[in-house]
């Protein structure tokens, strides 16, 4: 956290041009390299904007293209590398076929939820998108999905930096990290209720009948 003080100190002595890149880069980087404080990037972009360095606007703009660039580019590394990748470190050479109809039915049914919710998950997110390429899941529909959890979670970065204005940089960050895991509690809850109401709904559905002929 020291490196980031600094940081926040140093950053706003680049050259004005060179702030969007930077955080542009950012954004994306979170979803490439997980490692990367790319969240905690754009929230110091959000704390500088408060204090007039840049416009806030532009800035929630960028990183919501810089994170969706960043999540096709994990899902296209995903999809080239990552079942093969999968199989070396596992020594699986052949999915079996109930295996992979099992898979097809569990990502069919909340392959869709957990990506709307991807930027909310700590540690799945860094994976998320890698698996959705290497599953082969819909292109369209990965990005669609993870487009809106973008929006929603950069928004919280947005809002955590403008209702704690006033506040230092590491009050700020001491905010946002309580803030990331209420709100990473709030969203496994609401995929653990999703899966209990789909294991409620098929038990109660009448098993198909079979006619003799």
């Amino acid at each position: 956290m020291e490196g980031l003080d600094e940081l926040s100190s140093l950053i706003p002595l680049l050259p004005a041009a060179l702030l969007p890149f930077f955080f542009l880069t950012s954004a994306a980087l979170e979803y490439v390299v997980p490692p990367y404080w790319g969240d905690l990037f754009m929230l110091l972009g959000f704390f500088l904007a408060g204090q007039g360095h840049m416009a806030s606007f532009p800035l929630f703009t960028l990183c919501v293209l810089g994170s969706t660039a960043g999540a096709a580019i994990a899902y296209g590394l995903g999809r080239r590398y990552g079942l093969g990748l999968a199989r070396r470190l596992t020594r699986i050479r052949r999915w079996k076929p109930s295996s992979s109809r099992r898979a097809d039915r569990l990502l069919g049914r909340f392959g869709a939820p957990i990506l709307a919710v991807n930027r909310f998950l700590p540690i799945i997110r860094g994976l998320m998108l890698y698996g959705a390429g290497a599953l082969r899941l819909s292109f369209g529909r990965s990005m669609v999905y993870t487009f809106f959890s973008n929006l929603a979670w950069i928004g919280l970065l947005w809002l955590v930096a403008l209702f704690s204005a006033g506040s230092t940089w590491s009050e700020i960050v001491a905010t946002f990290q309580e803030t990331s895991r209420n709100a990473a509690l709030l969203a496994f809850a609401l995929l653990l209720l999703l899966l209990l109401v789909t294991l409620w709904r098929e038990r109660r559905e009448p098993a198909p009948s079979s006619t003799g002929g």
